[in-house]
């Protein structure tokens, strides 16, 4: 099996790259918005040109803005990486016949559900990013072979050379002895990308298609995380204090992704 992986640089995609490098026949190939590299996601001709040269029977893309607050400042980039990438990806796939493996949000809910959402339930994002998530996932859903899974707020290891996430973003301001104002207002479901991976590559082999959920089932704010952050690298937790004014309403409150399959 020859797997295709678009965005192995960020989060997700450098967890699933080192997941699968040894499983499989894998290939990751230079992604940029920028000109002069290997494969501008955002241009069909450069998509057609890799899959020509690589004939994948997977593809996995994790090529995405997935900061609503970036989505908003930046609309159109939103929706060329959000929406227009899958479409490119789809057109792709279906002339090779290629499984497309595509990851969603727990953002495309409101979040004023007290039960949590299944893989049934009807979207209704509240802000553009879930909007973007939402619009792609309903290109993928007219492709037959195609795999959206759902997914909550992600952290990785802190060994990986990639952006920071927020255990990396809290360790730091910490560190340089800052004062942290952070929402406890927001439940989330902290999820780690190498479970992920896993779970990915199981459902790869196992010829799953639809919409799948992954996620952890621990609830837990922001403001609450932090504390524990702090508290693991034996620093004060005086200096972490609720914020929750700033809180944007626009995001769900609480949108518990429910795992039914």
């Amino acid at each position: 099996m020859k797997i295709l992986l678009f965005g192995s640089t960020g989060l997700l995609g450098n967890a699933l790259q080192d997941f699968l490098i040894d499983k499989t026949e894998l290939v990751s190939p230079l992604h940029s918005t920028n000109q002069g590299k290997e494969c501008d996601v955002r241009n069909i001709n450069d998509i057609r040109d890799v899959f020509k040269r690589e004939k994948p029977d997977v593809c996995i893309n994790t090529v995405a803005i997935s900061d609503p607050s970036l989505c908003e400042k930046e609309p159109k980039r939103c929706k060329e990486l959000n929406v227009g990438v899958v479409k490119n990806l789809i057109k792709a796939c279906k002339t090779y016949k290629c499984l497309l493996v595509c990851f969603s949000t727990d953002y495309i809910f409101d979040g004023n559900s007290n039960r949590g959402y299944s893989e049934e339930d009807i979207p209704s994002p509240l802000q553009l990013y879930g909007q973007t998530k939402e619009k792609a996932e309903k290109y993928l859903q007219k492709y037959e072979n195609s795999l959206i899974i759902r997914l909550p707020f992600l952290y990785g290891s802190l060994n990986r050379k990639t952006r920071n996430d927020f255990i990396k973003s809290v360790i730091g301001a910490l560190k340089e002895n800052k004062n942290l104002k952070i929402n406890d207002l927001q439940i989330r479901y902290p999820t780690f990308t190498e479970d992920v991976a896993e779970i990915v590559w199981v459902l790869i082999q196992k010829g799953e298609r639809g919409i799948y959920h992954i996620s952890a089932n621990d609830a837990i704010t922001k403001y609450q995380w932090a504390k524990i952050i702090a508290m693991k690298v034996k620093h004060p937790v005086d200096c972490i204090k609720k914020d929750d004014k700033t809180f944007d309403k626009e995001k769900p409150i609480n949108s518990h992704l429910l795992i039914n399959k």
